[in-house]
């Protein structure tokens, strides 16, 4: 028999005091652990996406309908169509050029080695041909050798310089195109440049428009505890070193956090978005980032204290 436990508490009661107490303590730890994930702020700057979206999408729409009504972006369309046929054949023939490049390089190697033996061998003979013709018996045998492989040597030379010839010409050709091509490639670009820079911003900011992997990148960066690494929604500061808090016998640099909420602050275009997402009224002057007094070096509390 087993022998009984005196206590003065209820084992079955401890234990089922210390299980509810555990899922007291794992839910409040959660409501805690979410109650600092939601920052009251979060809210802001999700909201300014969603303007920031609509915006560039607007002006994404407006855009193609300005070029679509625009005679000059259709004659410049038309252009657009005959310089990507024209550069898919400029493609093409530049292929055909390099296989044929490959060819003559590997001629041109094969005349040299044949100029370079030849001469070798002339370089050798050549001294039994002088010393030959020292005295007064010439050795015939020699000399006609001689004057034979050196015919070879020149004739080896002239198919080496015209094999460099048509090397140079290639690459010369090559260089043409590739550099039309490159012509080409600009002035589409340029072309397209306004509507690109949209497109990529509307990518950025917007996860419809991005592609899956990206989908997924903006979906994980932000979640809790991952959201350290490279978060969207982020606490935004600038350290203003001139401006000093004033902390009981010591001073120590303002910390400027208002751009947190202030998403649209120094972003041109929000000007009729209500607050805290408005554009500010002299952003030229001051706050933008080409202005004389930018946010990132003077914050917002060097005039709002």
């Amino acid at each position: 028999m087993s022998e009984s436990q005196e206590r003065h508490y209820n084992i079955l009661k401890l234990n089922r005091l210390f299980a509810i107490s555990s899922i007291i303590f794992t839910a409040v730890w959660l409501l805690v652990f979410f109650d600092d994930y939601k920052r009251p702020w979060k809210k802001y700057q999700k909201e300014f996406r969603k303007l920031e979206i609509e915006k560039v999408r607007s002006d994404l729409n407006d855009l193609s309908i300005q070029l679509e009504t625009n005679p000059e972006y259709n004659q410049l369309t038309e252009q657009l169509l005959s310089s990507q046929k024209d550069l898919e054949g400029r493609n093409n023939e530049l292929d055909d050029i390099q296989k044929k490049l490959t060819i003559l390089e590997a001629e041109l190697y094969k005349n040299n080695q044949l100029y370079q033996f030849a001469k070798a061998d002339l370089d050798v003979l050549k001294y039994d041909y002088e010393k030959s013709q020292i005295g007064p018996i010439k050795n015939k045998d020699i000399e006609k050798k001689y004057y034979s492989l050196s015919d070879s040597v020149d004739k080896y030379f002239l198919i080496r310089e015209q094999s460099e010839i048509k090397v140079d010409k290639a690459n010369k050709s090559q260089k043409i195109i590739t550099k039309e091509i490159k012509n080409i490639e600009s002035s589409l670009n340029a072309l397209a440049r306004e509507k690109n820079m949209m497109e990529r911003k509307l990518s950025k900011v917007d996860p419809d428009a991005m592609t899956l992997a990206n989908k997924i990148g903006n979906i994980v960066r932000d979640l809790p505890v991952l959201d350290f690494i490279d978060p969207y929604y982020e606490v935004k500061q600038v350290v203003v070193n001139d401006l000093e808090e004033d902390l009981v016998y010591m001073g120590m640099p303002k910390v400027d956090r208002c751009m947190t909420c202030h998403v649209g602050i120094d972003k041109k275009g929000f000007e009729d978005a209500p607050q805290p997402y408005t554009t500010h009224p002299k952003i030229d002057f001051m706050v933008g980032p080409s202005s004389a007094h930018p946010i990132s070096e003077f914050g917002c509390t060097s005039c709002h204290l």
